[in-house]
């Protein structure tokens, strides 16, 4: 049975951008249904949304950053008491130190851009693939290049703008190709200019009437789910 969230829940799941990148949830849900007693590994995880989704969903996650996650991603885990439902753990996305075919779920959002090459995109998404078990769900969301006044507005108000390699719409077929199946959405493009959450959420009321209307390409958040 698919659960439903109220908006403080959305808001810890997802953190930024909530109305837009909240869209991933549509997808991902349809695959999620039966999954009780399965075992997640979230990565990039920081302030632990995922990992909370996961668990309130009853699955066992192993919650991972670099550097562990922060105290804030306990204290959130604590207030929904899904605590039980979570390992913690610091690992690197380009090195997992867990066996193959260890996890039923992966999951993560906006982190590959962090990694800066095509190279180091690639070899985290080939330890997700390892780590999956075989028919293992590979959960994602993260951001795409979209136009060129995009890029040029992170440059100049997004401090890690510079450095972040957004990922191109073509990418994502070649960097998951070892997958056996590869789903995904893309959705936005006006919530990303908003420099707080207030204007987020107000220009996002402009992409759920006018998002249809605007090719894939040029839209900023990509959400998938790929099968191993």
């Amino acid at each position: 049975m698919t659960l439903t969230y109220d908006n403080q829940t959305i808001n810890d799941i997802f953190e930024w951008d909530i109305n837009n990148w909240s869209k991933a949830l549509n997808l991902w849900e349809s695959y999620l249904q039966n999954s009780p007693g399965k075992v997640a590994l979230t990565v990039g995880e920081k302030n632990g949304g995922l990992t909370l989704w996961l668990g309130l969903n009853n699955i066992l996650v192993y919650s991972t950053d670099v550097e562990g996650v922060t105290e804030q991603a306990k204290e959130t885990h604590s207030k929904y008491q899904i605590s039980g439902n979570v390992v913690y753990d610091k690992a690197n996305f380009l090195d997992l130190h867990y066996a193959d075919n260890t996890f039923d779920i992966v999951a993560f959002k906006s982190v590959l851009g962090g990694l800066r090459t095509e190279e180091s995109q690639q070899m985290a998404l080939d330890e997700a693939f390892r780590v999956l078990k075989p028919g293992g769900m590979l959960f994602f969301a993260e951001n795409l290049q979209a136009t060129y006044f995009h890029m040029m507005m992170r440059k100049f108000f997004i401090k890690w703008g510079g450095y972040w390699r957004y990922l191109k719409f073509t990418d994502l077929n070649k960097l998951l190709y070892k997958f056996s199946s590869v789903r995904y959405n893309t959705y936005g493009f006006w919530g990303t200019f908003g420099r707080n959450e207030n204007q987020r959420q107000i220009l996002s009321s402009f992409d759920d009437i006018f998002c249809n209307f605007v090719p894939e390409k040029h839209r900023y958040i990509i959400f998938g789910v790929c099968i191993k």
